[in-house]
């Protein structure tokens, strides 16, 4: 959340409530009954280090306070969330992250939503085989960066095609920049989990594949674009 100054940054936060724009305030979301947006505050907003207790204990007083603030304009939209630690946000920005690696591309490569066809991330054989392969070698990127998940690798795979079919009807962004010829966003997604292979040692052949098959997908779109 960030505004004009300092006033509104104070918080972080992660949704797994999918949403399509569909006009101007006009949005459709998916998953909305099922979907949990997570809020934190950013760590050491406010706070310095020549900051006695009281001042601190004071700044973290107004901190909490902004966050029930946000967390009940959230309910009162009909939208669950959860007020987190701001050390819990990191593994969940992480959870998220491989989430996205794992529907996002998929999505993207089978112009499909979520769910809905036949052949969707949720319902396919192949796709859900490609699924396990992102979160496997996700996870063992995530270990060497000391990010504490906190669950199994079926766990989470459970957790991804259980956010594909709360989110059916959703066209994932990565896929509606590309039917719009636009870039996508892939590279902060799966390509945060090749960088991080790479700089660790670790193996990550199906996101790197992924990537270079929605990056050509991307040119492709910039040529039509440009003709």
């Amino acid at each position: 959340m960030r505004g004009a100054g300092d006033q509104w940054q104070f918080a972080n936060g992660v949704t797994f409530v999918g949403g399509r724009v569909l006009g101007f305030g006009n949005v459709l979301t998916s998953g909305l009954d099922a979907g949990i947006t997570y809020l934190a505050p950013f760590a050491g907003v406010g706070y310095a280090s020549r900051d006695g207790a009281e001042d601190q204990a004071r700044l973290r007083h107004e901190q909490d306070t902004k966050m029930k603030a946000l967390a009940r304009v959230f309910h009162a939209a009909g939208i669950r969330c959860e007020v987190l630690d701001a050390s819990k946000m990191q593994t969940t920005l992480w959870r998220k992250l491989i989430v996205n690696a794992a529907i996002n591309p998929l999505a993207s490569l089978l112009d499909a939503p979520n769910r809905v066809s036949s052949n969707s991330v949720a319902s396919s054989e192949g796709s859900r085989h490609c699924v396990n392969m992102v979160v496997q070698e996700a996870l063992a990127v995530a270990e060497q960066e000391q990010i504490p998940l906190e669950c199994t690798q079926n766990e989470l795979v459970e957790d991804i095609l259980e956010v594909a079919r709360n989110t059916g009807s959703n066209v994932c962004s990565m896929l509606a920049d590309l039917r719009r010829g636009s870039r996508t966003e892939v590279e902060a997604i799966t390509g945060r989990i090749v960088a991080g292979g790479k700089r660790h040692g670790v193996p990550t052949p199906t996101n790197e594949l992924l990537l270079s098959l929605i990056k050509a997908l991307e040119d492709e779109g910039t040529r039509r674009q440009s003709e």
